[in-house]
């Protein structure tokens, strides 16, 4: 019985000792592998993270938004101007890293994207925003009007959607849809109803082909008729409607 006892005994000593060096191994494992690669800092830890949705799924909520109009309260708002956004700042160029002379609206306007697109990256999806246009030293010459090229994919087995555009609010647009939200700022302080840029969604991410996309107009509109209604409460003439319906189809 006591040999027994004994054997169970150094039976379990033996287990938490191979147990403890297993472990004492792995924690080694991690250490080495974080020391190798510093961009692996805190990944050992749990981590919450954002669930980001698929292009099945975006694509059915760019259907839903394209015939739901948006209830809520809407915030107005308008952007003010100085003369010093026309002043020539430095600006290091991210590709090159070399500095550049741009204006202090542009420095601004690229910063203020750069945000939009690293809140979009933290969403879970796959971003690039190229601004090698703005930087001499990286296109040989200086381009007169050069614009920003952005590059979203939904998987990694896709290739990478291209849009070319300057706007802020065609970012803040697409970061609020891949929220989830229904509104997006522009302005400042100016809200807009997503199911009004449609369009902007389509450009911004490739998605949507085949989402019918309805002419709205005036500012949150639904159709030509309640737009020919609020003109008329405004005091519009016929022949000032007609002209303004020409202008807003394009004519």
């Amino acid at each position: 019985m006591k040999n027994k006892t004994k054997l169970s005994t150094a039976i379990l000593i033996g287990s938490a000792v191979i147990g403890a060096t297993n472990c004492e191994a792995q924690v080694e494992n991690d250490s080495l592998e974080l020391s190798n690669n510093p961009n692996k800092e805190n990944q050992l830890e749990p981590k919450t993270f954002i669930p980001k949705k698929d292009s099945i799924e975006l694509e059915q909520r760019l259907k839903e938004l394209s015939v739901t109009e948006y209830k809520g309260d809407l915030r107005r708002g308008a952007m003010c101007y100085s003369s010093e956004i026309l002043l020539n700042k430095p600006y290091t160029c991210p590709a090159c890293g070399k500095i550049i002379e741009k204006s202090s609206y542009e420095i601004w306007n690229l910063i203020s994207i750069k945000e939009i697109v690293g809140k979009i990256d933290s969403l879970g999806y796959d971003v690039v925003l190229d601004e090698t246009e703005y930087c001499k030293h990286c296109n040989g010459s200086e381009i007169k009007e050069p614009i920003l090229i952005f590059k979203i994919r939904f998987s990694k087995n896709s290739n990478y959607h291209i849009a070319k555009t300057n706007w802020i609010r065609n970012y803040s647009c697409l970061y609020e849809f891949l929220k989830g939200n229904d509104i997006y700022e522009i302005d400042y302080e100016r809200d807009v109803p997503i199911h009004l840029s449609i369009d902007v969604i389509k450009l911004m991410s490739g998605l949507g082909r085949d989402v019918s996309t309805p002419k709205h107009y005036g500012f949150n509109s639904l159709n030509k008729e309640e737009y020919i209604k609020e003109l008329k409460k405004e005091g519009k003439s016929e022949k000032q409607i007609r002209k303004i319906l020409r202008r807003d189809d394009g004519e």
